[in-house]
């Protein structure tokens, strides 16, 4: 059996029982899931813009904004339990839409039952994103090779024999969604439609049709080359007979014409559509198609690469046996460094220029009603999506991110104005394919968030400090974070001691005990995230401002400095924490998952030891309190706020924690919901599945091996190995990102730097501030 890289390969010794078992593969819009299944071959299917629904379900919504000033007013009396249930009153009964799978591809083998299975291996390479399963029966040895062109818009499988048996299998295509196949001697299609609404998480309330209406509609179609042997039509499937080797193609096709526009508003032929890729893939065939796919791939894969020393005791394992022997995460380099690998490749696959955002699934899934409606989660989820797009110098995958702002900002004009009389935009923690922004699930506990757009400003700002791309932060990033400013300016109320905050306010998906009625409650008045969140964005447009010397914005600036200089402070408690809440409130949940309160430590850079040491500690202690072990997502969030507050060993810790193996059979259910960890195929367990974690595992580690957030002298500062366990003593990392446009290359050995190489491609660009535990370094900068 051929040796694989542990740092760049998953792979196993069985075919996938369950889906989260199964190999991920994807160019941004079109999804795969590979089961490696023996004489059953399984590959489900995904594309981005499937989702249930219409423009403008949702808006303007089921909501009664005529209670936001007796809402403000409960809470000025200090009512909070009485606010948070008018608050639900005023939110009312509105959700977003789900995301749909697609469907099957589904082979049939006539192997001989009688023989034995021999050598069985069923892989993914990171590397070049191809997923292979290969095993020997009766003296043959069979080989299924897959991968998702980007360039091609088409998945390629190729199935061969070598030896004395050839191929006779069944092709067919199936989907959960209503629909039918058109077969012909050449090509295999399936024609279905999303549902017309499905917010539920039950299938029994999913809506197919109304008034004649369905939703998106779409069109799967495969074609095939074979070498040798036959194939026949048959009434579902396609039938060959004595095949040495079947190449096969498919694409999908939906009629999705954008958010605000109807589905099939175009007028698109979606069979020409399908037929012209096919067409053209069978032309290329799967050599040149391989070749292109490989190196469109490696062109972002390749640009950064992560050796840690020491060698994992088993990392020669397939990958399910590395995690359940897992125990100590000191002991795993390797399996850190796959853990990482996977992230990129992950965001890669699922995120790439004009598909749409990956989702809280990326863009797999196979369930009609997914958990969480597998929609954009704006508290968290989304975000922590796109943390490792700038560190890990993939810019161009979080595109889909920027674009989804733009079209959110638009949608959200209106909610603004219905809900808060607010000038500018404002969406709230859930969205989804049409962009929907209105209060979801009427529990204000997380659907009275009216600040989500304001943290997605966030992901603008920092991919101009990362790029120095000064055309998108006038054009695209400035008029969005503008009027996001506007509207919290409008938003933004006076309390009793005369300083700005807002109200109503909640800490997201948490809450408190009610100090008047000792019940639970999630209003309040100026939580820690919010105040982070204002500052930030306040602070940005001030910066743009006069980096685009932008004289038209006075007015502006002068409302920005005067509300900055009103805006209330951050409070801490008795035990030197920062309160969440605002207030000493008692916990309803000591260790609950969301650390938002912790924002400006990370992903922010407001609680810093240079800029306010007292904050930055007090929300390390909150950080404490807290506690490690938490579901998947929240740990990977841990792993980075460890990181920023400069404890490595501990940030490997929770990293272990991360990497716990949670048994497939237990994806669905409601076990352990607060012990996160990872599947069979690396993907990140809430439980059930939720990408994000993986992304912010990915993102946390870069972290621990270089920082670019803190200041000195009013410029950024590169920090060196700031959070370096004693458990990588030794290592390499090249091709990360730094804030003002730097590319590094770094060696250490001993815990400390050997060499660090900086490239910048803006030739004017002055060497940055490099340090390494607060000792200043001389900077080594390379030709571009």
């Amino acid at each position: 059996m051929t040796v694989t890289d542990p740092r760049h390969t998953l792979w196993y010794k069985h075919p996938a029982a369950y889906w989260e078992e199964a190999l991920p593969l994807g160019n941004g819009s079109l999804g795969a899931m590979l089961f490696g299944g023996l004489r059953q071959e399984r590959l489900q299917l995904n594309l981005d813009t499937l989702w249930s629904g219409l423009p403008g379900f949702g808006q303007p919504g089921d909501v009664h904004p005529e209670l936001l000033p007796k809402v403000r007013q409960l809470v000025n009396r200090q009512k909070f339990a009485q606010a948070s249930r008018v608050a639900a009153e005023m939110c009312g009964n509105n959700d977003s839409q789900s995301y749909q799978p697609a469907g099957d591809l589904r082979l049939e083998f006539a192997f001989d039952t009688a023989c034995e299975v021999e050598c069985y291996k069923r892989s993914l390479s990171l590397t070049d994103a191809v997923a292979e399963t290969e095993f020997s029966l009766a003296r043959t040895n069979y080989r299924r090779s897959v991968f998702v062109s980007a360039p091609a818009n088409v998945l390629a499988l190729r199935l061969q024999a070598e030896g004395e048996d050839r191929l006779d299998f069944a092709l067919g295509l199936d989907s959960p969604m209503p629909h039918c196949l058109q077969i012909e001697d050449d090509s295999l299609s399936l024609l279905a439609a999303c549902p017309y609404s499905n917010h539920s998480r039950g299938e029994d309330q999913i809506v197919w049709q109304s008034g004649g209406r369905t939703g998106i509609k779409y069109r799967i179609q495969a074609a095939w080359r074979i070498l040798d042997g036959s194939c026949q039509a048959q009434a579902d499937k396609i039938r060959f007979f004595n095949v040495r080797q079947a190449d096969i193609f498919l694409t999908i096709v939906g009629d999705f014409d954008g958010f605000d526009q109807m589905p099939g508003s175009q007028e698109r032929d979606l069979a020409k559509e399908a037929e012209q890729r096919l067409l053209a893939a069978r032309g290329r065939g799967w050599t040149a198609l391989l070749r292109e796919h490989r190196e469109e791939h490696a062109r972002l894969y390749r640009r950064v690469e992560l050796n840690l020393s020491g060698r994992d005791c088993n990392e020669n394992a397939p990958t399910d046996e590395r995690l359940r022997e897992c125990r100590d995460p000191t002991l795993t380099p390797s399996l850190v460094s796959l853990l990482f690998n996977y992230g990129r490749y992950l965001l890669i696959a699922s995120s790439r220029a004009h598909s749409q955002p990956a989702n809280l699934q990326g863009i797999w899934n196979h369930r009609l009603a997914p958990p969480w409606r597998c929609n954009y989660t704006t508290n968290i989820n989304l975000q922590m999506n796109y943390w490792p797009a700038p560190v890990c110098d993939l810019p161009e995958c979080a595109e889909p991110l920027f674009r989804m702002i733009e079209e959110q900002a638009k949608a959200g004009v209106g909610i603004a104005r219905k809900m808060y009389g607010a000038r500018g935009w404002c969406t709230h923690h859930n969205s989804d394919l049409w962009r929907f922004g209105l209060p979801a699930g009427g529990n204000p506990q997380h659907a009275l968030w009216p600040v989500g757009g304001i943290w997605l400003c966030q992901h603008l700002w920092q991919h101009w400090l990362f790029t120095q791309d000064r055309d998108f932060l006038r054009q695209t990033a400035w008029p969005i974070i503008r009027e996001a400013a506007r509207f919290l300016l409008d938003f933004l109320v006076e309390d009793a001691g005369g300083e700005l905050t807002t109200n109503p306010s909640t800490s997201p998906e948490n809450s408190f005990v009610d100090p008047g009625e000792g019940q639970p409650a999630s209003v309040c008045q100026g939580s820690a995230m919010d105040l982070s969140l204002v500052r930030e964005l306040f602070e940005n447009c001030l910066a743009a401002i006069d980096l685009l010397e932008d004289k038209d914005q006075q007015p502006l600036a002068q409302e920005l400095q005067s509300a900055l200089s009103r805006l209330r402070s951050q409070a801490l408690g008795e035990h030197g924490q920062l309160l969440e809440f605002g207030r000493e409130f008692r916990e309803t949940d000591p260790q609950h998952r969301h650390v938002s309160h912790l924002y400006g430590a990370y992903p922010g850079a407001e609680f810093t030891p240079d800029r306010n040491p007292r904050l930055f500690r007090a929300a390390e202690v909150s950080l404490r309190r807290r506690g490690d072990r938490s579901t998947g997502w929240a740990m990977g969030w841990r792993v980075a706020l460890w990181a920023r507050f400069l404890n490595g060993d501990r940030a490997l810790q929770v990293l272990g924690n991360l990497l716990s193996w949670i048994p497939p059979e237990e994806a669905g259910s409601a076990r352990n919901r607060q012990a996160g960890g990872v599947y069979s195929n690396l993907f990140d367990a809430h439980p059930p599945f939720q990408i994000d974690g993986n992304f912010g595992a990915t993102a946390g580690i870069a972290e621990m091996l270089l920082q670019s957030h803190r200041q000195l002298d009013n410029q950024f500062v590169v920090d060196l190995l700031p959070a370096l366990p004693a458990a990588w003593p030794d290592g390499k990392v090249k091709g990360l990102r730094a804030r003002g446009g730097w590319r590094v290359e770094l060696q250490w050995q001993d815990g400390r730097p050997t060499a660090a190489t900086f490239v910048n491609f803006n030739k004017d660009t002055p060497p940055p501030l490099v340090r390494h535990k607060d000792q200043l370094l001389p900077v080594r900068r390379a030709a571009a």
